[in-house]
């Protein structure tokens, strides 16, 4: 039986918070993670945040696709009927910030919208 390790990231939208989000990557890393996660990256230029991720060799392990307007209580617009459009230029966006960051995983309501999609197909909602 091969032994498995337990692998934490920092999530730096809730560490560390009594520094600047920029600030955070340095504190992970001196705190010995070698993995880190937040909410929403799109704040921030990819380049940049590559930038820090490569100076502390962090791993951007996971972050979520645009959630809507988040300050208004939003908390995704996957399953929101007439916000497809955002929708998927929202995934878009995640999968280029994605590919930037060399980030493996993004997290969104996404079976919940299939679900609703299918049940909106299936009562004649959708063509």
């Amino acid at each position: 039986m091969t032994a498995r390790s337990l692998q934490l990231s920092a999530n730096l939208s809730f560490l560390f918070t009594d520094s600047p989000f920029d600030e955070r990557f340095a504190r992970a890393a001196g705190a010995g993670f070698r993995g880190v996660e937040y909410m929403f990256p799109y704040a921030f230029d990819a380049q940049e945040l590559s930038r820090l991720l490569r100076e502390y060799r962090l791993q951007q392990v996971l972050h979520n696709l645009p959630a809507g307007d988040w300050d208004a209580g939003e908390r995704g617009i996957a399953c929101l009927p007439g916000r497809e459009d955002e929708f998927r230029a929202g995934v878009e966006q995640g999968i280029a910030y994605a590919r930037e960051l060399g980030c493996p995983h993004r997290s969104t309501a996404w079976p919940a919208y299939r679900r609703t999609m299918r049940r909106r197909r299936q009562s004649g909602q959708l063509s």
